[in-house]
């Protein structure tokens, strides 16, 4: 290991380690002349076969590199070997990882995913029109550097490799590739890598950094947040599901409620499966999803899609903020260390708990519809109603059935508490016995909000006394109301 101050060469004066894996270092370092600064990357020799197969890796990705130039690819400055390493000084590229900006960030905008392709595609091309062509063989989100600009640039060409054009072989001599983005062949036994497999490559780390995640969860239940002037639900899930690891990096999920038809369960069930990364399931998920409506206003605002058949849909931001869960971070697959929240965020060793506020309801028409003209038992979605019990071989549900209805006990209110709550409920605006009278059966914990109603159709027609007659006319403006947005 080298130490800050050191002097390569004569030349490069080492700052500081930013960076190792596998046998290699890469060091930060500052031309002692001009004050330039420069990546190097250097491997130490041992003489044990690994590390010959990684020197030799290392020489041959600066050889290829010296000779290319393109904006997105890092430039090659010099290599330096001796008896004791092989160094290769190449361009320092300040930027992040895409790989540690999904982490942190979710799935990206579409925007931005479509350029970085492009510019991708771009380099694909120079590296495929030289003679003999290049194949890069290793496209993954950690390979790809975004920087201050918006743009990325392409590193690590440790298992890019020049195509034996025109020879006759069956397929590649050296098996390479990172599974879950690498082609079929990179692993042996079919053909030689050629331009269609970086394409392949290419398309597996577009779907990568555009992908939305399906967990089904029944242990979920609304949560009203005193205080707070909003609605909520209350997720209960493992902490190291791909659900709860991606609130916890992006704070945004949507609750899809889907009915009871058994296709749709037991694609339900089959993405439950504990384990299951998104790029493991969803390239064969079946539910069709669409873009969130609250990204189409504003694509700004990242969100994960939706499900287009799904009855309703509640689009979700997590309260952070809440119990002091705001420093809980995502990256803990094994269990979380104490100490815990109480009723948000890291809740216990392997359980998390979220309290997510709802931005907006997204619902079928046929069933808004239903709400606001009054609902009869055929007006409800067929959703299951209990999901429940799950064993070693079965997940067991029950099917929803037509809703009966049982009426409403009637519980009038005295007139002096309804009388109470009115002389409060405005200073100038006042209501007759005989008004009041006609709301006495209305529950108390909505009786503010329809003397509220009352007052500021008063206010807007300037009545100071509100009379039994008023609340008619009150009560049909509703009623014309809910009419037209049958």
């Amino acid at each position: 290991m080298l130490q800050a101050g050191t002097l390569i060469c004569a030349k490069y004066e080492v700052v500081r380690e930013i960076g190792r894996g596998g046998m290699s270092v890469v060091y930060l370092a500052r031309d002692y002349v001009s004050g330039k600064f420069f990546a190097i990357k250097d491997v130490e020799r041992n003489g044990e076969e690994n590390n010959r197969v990684v020197v030799q890796s290392l020489a041959g990705e600066g050889r290829l590199l010296k000779n290319l130039s393109n904006p997105y690819l890092p430039r090659i400055y010099d290599i330096i070997e001796d008896k004791d390493s092989i160094m290769v000084v190449m361009e320092y590229i300040e930027g992040t990882s895409l790989d540690r900006v999904i982490k942190k960030n979710g799935a990206q905008p579409e925007a931005d995913v479509y350029r970085w392709g492009m510019q991708i595609c771009e380099v694909f091309d120079y590296l495929h029109s030289q003679i003999p062509p290049i194949i890069y063989r290793d496209m993954k989100p950690a390979n790809l550097m975004l920087l201050a600009d918006g743009s990325i640039k392409i590193i690590d060409f440790g298992t890019a490799r020049t195509q034996k054009v025109g020879m006759v072989m069956h397929s590649d001599t050296v098996c390479s590739g990172t599974e879950g983005f690498a082609a079929p062949e990179q692993f042996g036994g079919i053909s030689q890598s050629d331009a269609r497999t970086d394409i392949f490559c290419l398309g597996a780390t577009l779907y990568n950094l555009v992908t939305t995640s399906l967990g089904p969860y029944s242990l979920i239940a609304p949560y009203y947040v005193a205080g707070k002037g909003c609605y909520a639900m209350l997720l209960n899930c493992r902490n190291s599901s791909n659900t709860a690891q991606h609130i916890l990096r992006t704070g945004k999920c949507a609750i899809n409620f889907i009915n009871d038809d058994p296709k749709n369960f037991k694609e339900a069930v089959k993405l439950s499966w504990p384990g299951d990364e998104p790029k493991d399931k969803m390239p064969n998920c079946k539910f069709p999803l669409e873009k969130s409506q609250i990204m189409e206003e504003n694509p700004d605002d990242v969100r994960p899609m939706v499900i287009s058949n799904a009855i309703q849909v509640l689009e979700c931001t997590w309260m952070r903020e809440l119990d002091g869960a705001d420093r809980d971070q995502p990256g803990e697959l094994h269990g979380y260390e104490p100490p815990y929240h109480d009723f948000n965020g890291i809740t216990s060793q392997f359980g998390a708990h979220f309290i997510l506020r709802i931005d907006r309801i997204l619902m079928k028409k046929k069933y808004s519809d239903a709400i606001i003209a009054g609902v009869k038992s055929r007006d409800f979605p067929p959703l299951p109603i209990d999901y429940g019990y799950r064993d070693s071989k079965n997940f067991w549900f029950h099917r929803h059935r037509r809703m009966r209805a049982e009426l409403l006990p009637i519980r009038e209110a005295s007139l002096e508490s309804v009388r109470y709550a009115a002389d409060r409920a405005d200073d100038k605006v006042k209501f007759t016995d005989d008004a009041l009278k006609t709301i006495l059966n209305v529950p108390r914990v909505f009786l503010p909000l329809v003397l509220k109603g009352c007052v500021d159709w008063a206010k807007e027609n300037g009545v100071e006394l509100v009379t039994e007659e008023h609340m008619k006319i009150i009560n049909d403006k509703r009623a014309k109301e809910k009419q037209k947005k049958k």
